[in-house]
């Protein structure tokens, strides 16, 4: 049991802790699991941390869209084929992810459309109790291949992004 204490056989009292308490996941900057419950994806991009804010965005927000925008970038088919046009676009779009002052308006723009669809495609599911955050600790075939709960939920979001910034 996580924060349990007991003692080995070699007679030194031990501590227990889990995998994801002391591997840092700081490219990310993901909330708690305890702040997820019961929020949908698009309330991600719309709650905003005090501490880790700048100009109305949070680093979660800033990061996750960096690696989301990145991987979408690569999905887009150019019909011209040029690698060297792909890798110009994946660029340009870091670059105005980048936080300084031009680019803020840019992010915030692109967080609140983001939001928009999220929530747009929430309401049009189906399944009004769908949780996402439930469901992703149901399916042990996706935690056993990402390693832990907290990077399965980290996959759960870029794939969900990921498709609408390609679209």
């Amino acid at each position: 049991v996580h924060g349990s204490k007991f003692v080995s056989f070699c007679g030194g009292e031990w501590n227990t802790v889990h995998i994801d308490d002391i591997r840092s996941l700081d490219y990310t900057e993901m909330p708690p699991i305890s702040e997820l419950i019961g929020k949908q994806i698009y309330e991600l991009f719309t709650d905003k941390n005090k501490e880790s804010e700048v100009c109305g965005i949070s680093t979660f927000q800033t990061r996750k869209l960096n690696v989301c925008v990145q991987s979408a970038a690569s999905k887009l088919d150019d019909q011209r084929g040029s690698e060297d046009r792909i890798f110009i676009r994946i660029q340009n779009l870091v670059l105005l992810l980048t936080e300084n002052e031009y680019t803020f308006n840019f992010i915030r723009t692109l967080c609140a459309r983001l939001t928009n669809l999220l929530k747009e495609q929430y309401e049009y599911s189906n399944d009004p109790n769908n949780d996402w955050l439930l469901q992703t600790a149901n399916c042990g075939e996706d935690i056993q291949s990402s390693g832990t709960f907290r990077k399965a939920i980290n996959l759960r979001i870029n794939n969900t992004i990921t498709p609408l910034l390609a679209d």
